[in-house]
């Protein structure tokens, strides 16, 4: 009309639509949010909503008739696509296995495992080792969500896991003694992290002492001395540990009796300390008048016990000390 002219054909094209139907298998594990059963038309691609159970884990989708199909984990959508026909798709999940991260604290070999099944699973590591100055005997293993652990060897091994579990191995540090001027020292390992270990016989050399000296150590570690044991206290790390023996002058003090005798006589004492003769007995014929028949030289601080037949010096503080006993003739 209007003196235009138009097309004299026209064509109409009718695409059919295709029906898309997702499935969760198995049905327990997971399940498809409705509608079940979706109709797509030219598009070609729809997206299903899923919920997948706790203690199971996306498998993959699988459709009948070549369609493709991704999942996202973070939107839990599946999206298929490629849709030229009818497909039936199935969503396929499985039970999640647990994993066990192991952390090794001064040592090393740590990493994740997933157990083989589901359930009371054991998961073993190998290749743990202690760090320099660290031991794996009575090292510990500690697990987080009901799993228990040992080691043996450089071998970690995990029992009784039915879920996610962070197990942590320790390894057990090792203390070391110096003993100056004196034995007794050398090197253990502690038992327990801020456990403790001790050293016995542990003694002076020659004119040393232990006596108004301390036992002192790094990392934290505190230490004592009683008799002749050392204990190590608080131990956390690898600790070192010394004791050193002080110098003690000594003197020697004679017994040099001209009508009497004693059981010693020579009597060797640290400075300011007493020298002690024991059982002064009179020679044949004579007999301790008195306290001032038993005098020293080169000191005024003794004493002549009559009744118990002891001389004590005190005090004793140079040498050149002599002391003598004049006897009575009965």
């Amino acid at each position: 009309t209007n003196g235009k002219t138009g097309p004299t054909t026209c064509t109409v094209d009718f695409k059919e639509g295709y029906t898309v139907e997702m499935i969760a298998s198995p049905s327990d594990g997971a399940t498809i949010t409705n509608p079940t059963s979706k109709m797509v038309g030219r598009v070609g691609q729809t997206t299903f909503g899923v919920t997948i159970k706790s203690g199971y884990q996306y498998t993959g989708v699988t459709c009948d008739h070549e369609a493709s199909s991704s999942y996202d984990s973070t939107s839990n959508t599946i999206t298929i696509t490629n849709i030229n026909q009818d497909n039936t798709c199935t969503l396929t999940v499985s039970e999640s296995l647990p994993k066990v991260t192991l952390t090794v604290t001064n040592g090393t070999g740590g990493t994740t495992k997933t157990a083989d099944t589901s359930t009371n699973a054991t998961v073993q590591f190998m290749g743990i080792n202690p760090n320099d100055d660290y031991t794996a005997t009575n090292a510990t293993v500690t697990c987080n969500n009901g799993a228990s652990g040992s080691i043996s060897g450089t071998t970690v091994t995990i029992t009784g896991v039915s879920q996610d579990n962070t197990c942590t191995v320790v390894m057990m540090p090792k203390v070391t003694l110096t003993v100056t001027n004196g034995t007794g020292g050398g090197y253990k390992y502690v038992g327990s992290i801020g456990g403790s270990v001790t050293f016995s016989n542990v003694s002076t050399s020659g004119d040393y002492s232990f006596d108004g000296q301390s036992v002192s150590c790094d990392g934290g570690a505190t230490g004592s001395l009683s008799g002749s044991t050392v204990t190590i206290r608080n131990v956390t790390t690898v600790t070192k540990c010394s004791l050193s023996a002080a110098f003690v002058q000594y003197y020697q003090v004679y017994f040099s009796g001209k009508h009497c005798g004693a059981n010693e006589s020579i009597v060797r004492v640290k400075k300011g300390g007493t020298a002690i003769f024991h059982n002064l007995t009179p020679a044949t014929g004579y007999y301790i008048k008195d306290e001032y028949s038993v005098y020293c030289d080169n000191t005024t601080n003794y004493k002549y016990n009559a009744s118990a037949r002891t001389l004590s010096v005190y005090g004793v503080s140079r040498e050149e000390i002599t002391c003598n006993c004049i006897g009575t003739k009965s």
